[in-house]
């Protein structure tokens, strides 16, 4: 990755400990973020261009199971009513 190539060469540390620190940055940010981006976030890393078309697919899908693990716990409580 060339973001642990700039590292080395501004900060002197080994490759090693410089993969370290990405990989628990990008980590860390992938928790704070919905998965859709955090897949994403990676890629960046590694150089490659965001796809905001791939995150946007990824953010409807994600949302379209939640929506239907409400309805489906919904149907399923008022059937428990009547």
């Amino acid at each position: 990755m060339e973001i642990i190539k700039q590292i080395v060469e501004k900060t002197g540390i080994s490759e090693d400990q410089a993969k370290g620190a990405v990989d628990t940055v990008i980590a860390y940010l992938k928790g704070k973020m919905p998965e859709s981006i955090g897949n994403q976030l990676g890629n960046v890393f590694e150089g490659k261009e965001l796809s905001v078309s791939d995150i946007a697919n990824e953010r409807f899908a994600e949302l379209k199971e939640d929506a239907s693990e409400t309805f489906n716990k919904l149907k399923e409580d008022l059937g428990k009513l009547f």
